[in-house]
């Protein structure tokens, strides 16, 4: 396995209504793909998938204000195993685009509260164990962009 492979995450992303699958490649700073998704880079740059290395070939280069949801299809090995501490909420996101509901678990670390989550400058939610309500499908990771979200409810 190349080394860029084990910094390779495989991701969906929903912008505008516009389906994307492909690559996006985690920095040696970088352990998760919430902190690569939450980074001070206005565009998210999603490289196809038949790419052998990092900034070789074709990629999609979206603005992150524009993303619906993120779901990491393949998590890289190099993030397997990694854990903070803190409490996970149930809470359901209602998106504007795709109007869609979703069920999930919102990762609130021990020092902060979750108003503090909700209200900081990073520009995506990171949800575990998702779920689309009235759908079928789950996700074990999906981030979720803050612009897009417009109603967040605290399920009991």
């Amino acid at each position: 396995m190349q080394a860029e492979d084990k910094r390779r995450v495989k991701i969906r992303a929903n912008a505008s209504g516009n389906r994307i699958i492909g690559y996006v490649y985690l920095a040696p700073e970088v352990h998760r793909a919430s902190d690569f998704l939450n980074g001070p880079d206005p565009y998210l740059v999603v490289w196809d998938e038949d790419q052998p290395l990092v900034g070789e070939g074709t990629f999609t280069a979206i603005l992150k204000d524009a993303v619906s949801y993120v779901q990491a299809v393949e998590e890289p090995e190099a993030v397997k195993g990694l854990r903070r501490q803190g409490t996970l909420y149930t809470i359901v996101v209602q998106l504007e685009e795709p109007s869609v509901a979703i069920e999930a678990e919102l990762f609130v670390p021990h020092e902060r509260k979750m108003p503090e989550v909700l209200n900081d400058s990073r520009p995506f939610f990171s949800l575990r164990n998702a779920q689309l309500v009235k759908a079928p499908e789950r996700y074990s990771y999906l981030a979720v962009g803050k612009k897009q979200s417009i109603l967040i409810r605290l399920r009991e």
